[in-house]
C-alpha cells in the first residue's frame, strides 16, 4: 500500500477550484430596488452612491481590478450580515484572502474620513473635563450612548425581520447624552433582529 497516495489526493482536491458566486454583483444586486437594498445593504441606493462618490474621491484607494462599487458593497454586507468572509467572498465572487483585504481597505478609508463627518461640540474640552471626572479619571469619555427595543405589533411583512433575541417585535432606538444628560443624537428605526446596543 502507497501511504504517499492518500496525501497526494488530498493535495489535489484542496487546489480545485472553489465555486464562487460571480453573478450577485453584476446581476443580482441590480434589481435590489427601494426597501429591498435597504435591507440588505442598511443603506438606501442614493446614500450608497453618495458613499462611492466620497470615497473615491479621497484618492487613498489604490488602482484595482476589483469595481469600487463591488468593494463597498462587500464591505456592508459583512458589516450588516452575520457571514463569514468564506461565505460573504463566494457570494461576490472573492476569494477570502482578497475579501480580507478589500474589506481592511474600505474601513481603513472610512476611518480617514470620521474627523470630516463626526465632529464633537465646540465645548468639546469641556465635556471631556466633566465626564473625565464623574468616571473616576477613565480618560477619553465624552458621552454615553445605549440602545432599547421598542415593542410594536408583529407586522404583516417580513416579521421575522422585526423578532428581536427577547422575544418579541420591535425596533431599535439608540441614544448618545451628553454630561448633563441631554440627548445629542438619536437614531430609531433598525429592524429589532438587528443585535441591539444595548447589554439589558
Amino acid at each position: 500500500m502507497d501511504l504517499a497516495q492518500p496525501l497526494v489526493a488530498n493535495e489535489e482536491n484542496e487546489r480545485e477550484p472553489v465555486p464562487r458566486n460571480n453573478d450577485y454583483f453584476e446581476i443580482t444586486i441590480p434589481q435590489y430596488m427601494g426597501d429591498l437594498f435597504i435591507e440588505h445593504f442598511r443603506m438606501s441606493r442614493g446614500a450608497f452612491e453618495q458613499l462611492t462618490n466620497v470615497i473615491q474621491n479621497t484618492g487613498l484607494l489604490a488602482a484595482s481590478f476589483i469595481p469600487l462599487e463591488k468593494k463597498i458593497l462587500f464591505s456592508l454586507w459583512v458589516l450588516a450580515k452575520p457571514e463569514s468572509f468564506l461565505a460573504a467572498g463566494d457570494r461576490f465572487g472573492l476569494a477570502k484572502s482578497t475579501a480580507h483585504v478589500v474589506f481592511k481597505e474600505i474601513i481603513g478609508v472610512l476611518v480617514a474620513l470620521i474627523p470630516h463627518y463626526i465632529v464633537w461640540p465646540n465645548d468639546h474640552a469641556e465635556i471631556v473635563r466633566v465626564f473625565y471626572e464623574r468616571s473616576n479619571g477613565f480618560p477619553g469619555i465624552v458621552g454615553a450612548v445605549d440602545g432599547c427595543h421598542i415593542p410594536i405589533k408583529q407586522p404583516t411583512q417580513n416579521p421575522n425581520d422585526f423578532y428581536n433575541r427577547k422575544h418579541f417585535h420591535s425596533i431599535i432606538l439608540q441614544g448618545i447624552c451628553d454630561h448633563r444628560m441631554v440627548f445629542m443624537d438619536i437614531y430609531v428605526g433598525a429592524l429589532g433582529r438587528v443585535q441591539s446596543f444595548s447589554k439589558q
